[in-house]
């Protein structure tokens, strides 16, 4: 009996239940995407409208004015490339664009300047400014973002925030590492869990769980790997190993 025609619809099967697996899988992280940035947002407005509430000079309210500006700015931003996001599975490559990974740094510290401002933290950014690589704009904006807001978030009570971005290559590879002097994780308690969805590892009301699952598929999605090392009270490191040349697969 010839049932070349039944495997033939076997792997066709197959393959369309791969591709809504991955479809669906891709739109979950868009869902955690929008309510993870723009609920950061919300809080920076809130934030500020209570300082503002509560300036008591004219030159308060000015620099306030100036903050929720620059937070307008970069909510409108934000919302333009999660535009970008709902039409990747029609067109990955307009999706794609040759980014900055210095500028992104540095754009993720503008939209954090008032907590950066509150707890004191000093950011040093040694991005080598010629490394430039293709990428979501919305992906690298929400990895430094998550990463630079969790440093900030989980800062040891005894010390100011202290967070370095540093770069470093290989023949194939752009490495970026972020390190700070934060509490810390139990990377043999919790090490397996680090980037899973709803994992927290802190008692912090604010803690969700979401930060590190996004930060970790987007850096895959682009062929990129993402590892920590992290020791309780000390502080934690990220490293991030982006491909040079590698398109989406």
């Amino acid at each position: 009996m010839d049932i070349t025609e039944l495997k033939e619809k076997d792997l066709a099967n197959t393959k369309l239940l791969n591709l809504l697996t991955l479809q669906n899988e891709k739109l979950t992280s868009f869902a955690h995407i929008v309510t993870h940035n723009l609920k950061s947002h919300a809080a920076n407005f809130e934030n500020l409208l209570e300082f503002y509430d509560e300036a008591e000079t004219a030159k308060e309210k000015e620099e306030l004015i100036a903050h929720i500006k620059t937070v307008t700015q970069s909510l409108s931003k934000s919302i333009s490339n999660l535009h970008e996001i709902v039409s990747v599975q029609t067109n990955k490559n307009e999706t794609t664009q040759t980014l900055n990974v210095h500028t992104y740094i540095n754009n993720a510290l503008k939209l954090l300047e008032v907590e950066i401002e509150q707890t004191h933290a000093v950011i040093i950014n040694n991005v080598d400014p010629l490394i430039n690589i293709d990428f979501n704009p919305a992906y690298l904006e929400s990895i430094f973002q998550n990463l630079l807001s969790n440093s900030i978030k989980y800062k040891h009570p005894e010390r100011d925030p202290l967070i370095k971005f540093n770069s470093s290559e290989t023949k194939c590879s752009y490495i970026i590492t972020v390190l700070d002097n934060g509490i810390g994780i139990d990377m043999e308690k919790y090490g397996n869990e680090v980037f899973k969805l709803y994992r927290t590892f802190h008692k912090n009301e604010n803690s969700e769980g979401v930060g590190l699952y996004l930060i970790k598929n987007h850096i895959e999605s682009y062929n990129g790997s993402i590892e920590l090392n992290s020791a309780v009270n000390k502080g934690s490191m990220f490293t991030i190993t982006l491909p040079k040349k590698n398109p989406v697969s």
